[in-house]
């Protein structure tokens, strides 16, 4: 694994990053509701102009790497069908199945706030490029990786050259 301190907003960084590997896991992000409204272009700039510049990196890969890239459920709006209980380190769903499955990816999109909007923005990017490279998919590492980040209110959207819808509905992950 190969960790690369730098900015997604500089290409010039993304490219660094992005050199001899196969795999890439997109964790940059700007995450606080309150930045985002305090400066939405910082915001956009980080969330939507940074992934694009992973995604046009990628792109011009002469093996494009698989991508897994974290979302948020702030895409999916207030949330406010689902009732919260605490418990030792954060917020659970009350319901069981969802507490255990998360947010299915077919809930319609809702953005708040800038940060749901910059991040919304970035989720369509990731699933366009995907389409159109032919790489949209889940592969096992994505798998894992999703079903722990939904309970902690993420999605993630991955790429990878294994595509089977069958796959993803054996590990639970909703296929959009």
């Amino acid at each position: 694994m190969k960790i690369v301190v730098g900015d997604v907003r500089e290409t010039q960084d993304v490219r660094r990053a992005l050199e001899g590997v196969d795999h890439v896991f997109h964790l940059a992000a700007q995450v606080a509701v309150t930045t985002s409204i305090l400066d939405p272009r910082s915001d956009f700039a980080v969330n939507a102009m940074g992934t694009l510049n992973v995604l046009e990196e990628i792109r011009g890969m002469p093996r494009p790497a698989s991508l897994i890239y974290a979302s948020t459920n702030k895409v999916y709006g207030a949330l406010e069908d689902i009732v919260l209980q605490p418990s030792a380190n954060r917020y659970v769903p009350v319901d069981r199945d969802l507490a255990a499955r998360g947010i299915g990816e077919r809930r319609p999109l809702c953005f708040h706030s800038p940060y749901g909007c910059s991040k919304g923005c970035a989720d369509q990017y990731v699933m366009d490029y995907g389409r159109t490279l032919g790489l949209l998919g889940y592969g096992q590492i994505a798998s894992a990786l999703a079903a722990r980040a939904k309970g902690f209110g993420m999605t993630v959207v991955a790429w990878s050259r294994s595509l089977t819808p069958e796959s993803a509905e054996a590990a639970g992950i909703d296929y959009a």
